[in-house]
C-alpha cells in the first residue's frame, strides 16, 4: 500500500525539469511625433508592445512613402523579426505620442 506522501513523491517532476518563472519586466519608452521605433532592415533585438498612442508601419514604393498599416494600444511590434532573427521590413513611425514596453 502507498501511504499520501509516497505517491506524491511517485508524480513529481525531476528537480532539473521544473519550470522556474521570472517575472517579465519591462522598460517604458515615451516616443513623440515623427519618432522613429524602428527602421527598414535594423535587426530587432527585443519585442515591443504599444501601451498608448499610434505607430504607422511605412514602406516605400517608387520614392513614395505608404502607410501599410497602422498599430494602436495593445499592438506587439516586431514579433516575427525577432522570433526568426530578420530584418525589419518597414520602417516604424509614431503618428503621435507613443509609449511602448519593451
Amino acid at each position: 500500500d502507498f501511504k499520501s506522501d509516497q505517491v506524491s513523491t511517485l508524480f513529481r517532476e525531476p528537480e532539473s525539469r521544473r519550470i522556474t518563472r521570472n517575472p517579465l519586466q519591462f522598460i517604458v519608452k515615451a516616443y513623440e511625433k515623427g519618432d522613429t521605433i524602428n527602421r527598414k532592415r535594423d535587426f530587432c533585438e527585443n519585442l515591443v508592445f504599444i501601451e498608448s498612442g499610434c505607430v504607422e508601419a511605412i514602406d516605400d514604393f517608387e520614392g513614395n512613402d505608404f502607410i501599410i498599416e497602422k498599430l494602436l494600444m495593445g499592438s506587439v511590434i516586431n514579433l516575427r523579426t525577432f522570433i526568426l532573427q530578420e530584418m525589419a521590413t518597414v520602417n516604424l513611425i509614431c503618428s503621435e505620442p507613443t509609449k511602448t514596453l519593451e
